[in-house]
């Protein structure tokens, strides 16, 4: 029967040239992603902030990050890394990094003091808010953002239109 050998080609044909058309979309698609990606890769969303007016200039200049991070029974390797790629970032001047960790957890401000605007660690008492008080990652986080308003009030860095 000739039928099968002709249907098995032009099958064949049309799959070659529909797989031939779906690969020139995926490349066509890859090259201007690529291109979009280059062409943002070089902003900054610093290079965003408006400076028109003298007050967008000093919120601009004084802008700040305050970053907090909380841990409960993590490998001191992993609050490591955190400190290092925070360190990292080309911002890292106008962080303000805060460390909530449980009493009794070995210190980490030696290693990353000197990176940042502002680093601090708190280690959270036990029992500090009394016998109601779970241990855990959320009061950690609690007493660590109390501690770093107290303590950013304290040195006169807590300013609210310019702190995110």
């Amino acid at each position: 029967d000739i039928f099968c050998p002709i249907f098995a080609a032009i099958y064949g044909l049309f799959v070659g040239w529909l797989g031939a058309f779906l690969l020139t979309v995926c490349a066509w698609r890859s090259l201007q992603a690529n291109f979009l990606m280059k062409k943002v890769v070089d902003e900054t969303w610093e290079d965003k902030i408006p400076r028109n007016t003298a007050e967008e200039r000093r919120l601009a200049n004084n802008l700040q990050h305050l970053v907090m991070m909380c841990g409960y029974k993590e490998p001191m390797e992993v609050i490591c890394q955190s400190i290092d790629s925070l360190a990292a970032q080309s911002v890292a001047h106008r962080l303000i990094v805060v460390i909530g960790l449980e009493e009794g957890t070995p210190d980490v401000a030696e290693k990353a003091a000197r990176s940042f605007k502002r680093f601090h660690v708190t280690k959270h008492p036990k029992q500090w808010a009394g016998g109601r008080e779970i241990r855990g990652k959320c009061s950690n986080a609690n007493y660590t953002m109390r501690a770093a308003v107290t303590r950013l009030e304290e040195y006169g860095d807590l300013d609210l239109s310019c702190t995110t």
